[in-house]
């Protein structure tokens, strides 16, 4: 009976961890767009020399991760 409760615990919890990735996913994908489109169209040209210290400046992304985004 313990192993059973055990179980259904660790289903839950994993349900519980998936929905969150899931949501944190579709969140990511919708930054990464953005940041593309600020890249592309150089939005950021007026107050910035360059994308990553635009990126470094307003939201505290290295030039490693923008990177990631980007590709």
């Amino acid at each position: 009976m313990k192993k059973k409760f055990e179980q259904n615990r660790k289903e839950n919890l994993l349900i519980q961890c998936e929905a969150i990735i899931q949501e944190g996913l579709t969140h990511m994908q919708k930054v990464d767009r953005a940041l593309s489109i600020i890249n592309d169209f150089q939005l950021y040209d007026r107050k910035y020399k360059n994308f990553d210290s635009y990126c470094q400046t307003n939201w505290r992304i290295q030039n490693h991760y923008t990177h990631l985004f980007l590709k």
